[in-house]
């Protein structure tokens, strides 16, 4: 039955970040890529972020809450709705200066109570998703476009947090993927061929505001399209697609025209920030196409993220690095043959609050990579961390350093073929390697200062010479 009313009345989820709906030219390529699914006979759920910069002033906003100066940043946050709207050639007045009174009483809220809850953090920060889709739907229906606006919240739920009183109950939400046949019929029964509706916030069991995290616009895409069992997701952005490395760093860095979703995920994982690393899975599980597009130049096809059956072909399909690593290694016998001892130690990060990345370990040594950008960047956690560790063993930390990850597939096949490739670290000093158990990423950490020539380096010996022929490939 559930795939009955998804053939019957076919919906497309499309997403567009904060760069793509920041100014008149973006308006006006999302007007034609809803046109173009339209006259194909689809209907449009069109999921928005904050115009780029917004959610940094929000949070801003919220750091200076408590001292009360907020005037400022209120300012310009107003300015660049309104200069929105004029660019949109549409009169939003009423509703903006009715909105920024409600989010000022907010603040001033935060003010007297001296204290800002992630709970009310959330609702601060839904408001840039929230005035983007208002203006959006105004300029949609101005192009003769029979748009609704909907409140995301009454249509995607959070599933319950153990810990109420903890940061990412309200600041980190998870959403099911399951297919929601009432959401399913809710949509059957609306009118309009086109919904408008926010990215990055849901709503929990108690009608709450939730966050689903930073980038978590695509999860909110990939959610709602997992729930309605959509035709195909796509990712709208201000890059072609996914590239075999950094463009901006390896300038020849290729195209990728196809991967399965296990590939797109390692690669969000090891540093493709193109797509966030949790919006995979909920079209993994429901086998519906995500394809990501560019807003500046709608014709051009990106890439495809498809339920393709597993290639035996061993490939590697990316080169990428991660800046803002830290090591932190633990050395002692008193590990060897020790029940337990990786049960205390990681019991310490767990204590700081702090997320492991990479592990190596041996019978005297662990080493963990830690992500400083997913991290408390305070000097006093870290301090805390060591200080706990040392309880157990020697640590030190080893800083500052990048990971560099060779990502695709059956990569451990590949290993005897690259023997000439790994006369490239000759000239590094290597602090940490790493292969993925599910056989799809092999990634070192050096030096950050040597990460990019490593990195260039590997793309030209697995990627550029094996693939000369082609711009696009895969």
């Amino acid at each position: 039955m559930n795939a009955d009313i998804s053939q019957l009345f076919p919906w497309v989820v499309i997403k567009f970040g904060g760069t793509s709906v920041s100014n008149r030219h973006c308006w006006q390529n999302i007007t034609a890529i809803i046109k173009s699914h339209l006259a194909k006979g689809k209907r449009v759920l069109v999921v928005c972020s904050a115009p780029s910069g917004v959610s940094n002033l929000l949070e801003k906003l919220l750091q200076k809450a408590i001292e009360g100066d907020i005037a400022e940043i209120l300012r310009v946050i107003r300015e660049k709705y309104i200069a929105l709207t004029e660019q949109l050639g549409i009169d939003c007045r009423n509703y903006l200066s009715d909105q920024f009174n409600k989010l000022e009483n907010l603040v001033e809220g935060i003010r007297l109570v001296d204290e800002v809850t992630p709970r009310v953090q959330a609702r601060v920060m839904a408001y840039g998703e929230f005035l983007l889709t208002h203006i959006g739907s105004e300029y949609l229906k101005q192009q003769s476009i029979q748009v609704r606006w909907q409140d995301v919240r009454e249509w995607l739920s959070t599933e319950k947090h153990p810990d109420f009183r903890h940061p990412d109950a309200y600041l980190s939400g998870r959403c099911s993927s399951e297919v929601d046949i009432n959401l399913q019929k809710t949509l059957q029964a609306v009118s309009e061929s086109v919904v408008i509706t926010q990215g990055f916030i849901a709503q929990n069991e108690r009608g709450e505001t939730v966050l689903l995290g930073r980038g978590g616009s695509d999860s909110s895409a990939t959610y709602l399209a997992a729930k309605i069992r959509a035709e195909c997701c796509e990712i709208w952005t201000d890059v072609p697609g996914i590239y075999t490395a950094n463009p901006k760093q390896i300038p020849q860095a290729r195209l990728i025209r196809r991967l399965n979703y296990d590939e797109a995920q390692e690669l969000a994982l090891m540093g493709a920030k193109v797509l966030h690393p949790k919006c995979i899975a909920p079209v993994s599980r429901q086998k519906i196409p995500l394809f990501v597009r560019y807003t500046p130049e709608p014709e051009r096809l990106g890439t495809e993220i498809f339920d393709n059956e597993a290639s035996n072909i061993s490939q590697i399909k990316s080169v990428l690095t991660k800046h803002d690593i830290i090591l932190i290694s633990i050395e002692t016998v008193q590990m060897w043959h020790q029940v337990g001892f990786l049960a205390d130690v990681f019991q310490c990060f767990k204590k700081q609050g702090i997320s492991i990345d990479l592990i190596s370990t041996s019978e005297s040594s662990v080493t963990v990579s830690l992500d400083k950008n997913a991290n408390s960047k305070e000097s006093h956690v870290l301090d805390a961390l060591l200080a706990e560790l040392n309880y157990f063993a020697k640590a030190f930390v080893i800083a500052p350093c990048a990971s560099v990850s060779l990502v695709g597939r059956n990569i451990r096949a590949i290993l005897p073929q690259l023997g000439s490739v790994f006369s490239v670290f000759k000239e590094q000093k290597i602090h940490l390697v790493s292969q993925a158990a599910n056989d799809l990423n092999l990634t070192f950490v050096v030096d950050e200062e040597q990460a990019q020539h490593l990195a260039s380096k590997l793309h030209h010996l697995l990627i550029e010479q094996r693939h000369a022929e082609n711009a696009f490939i895969f």
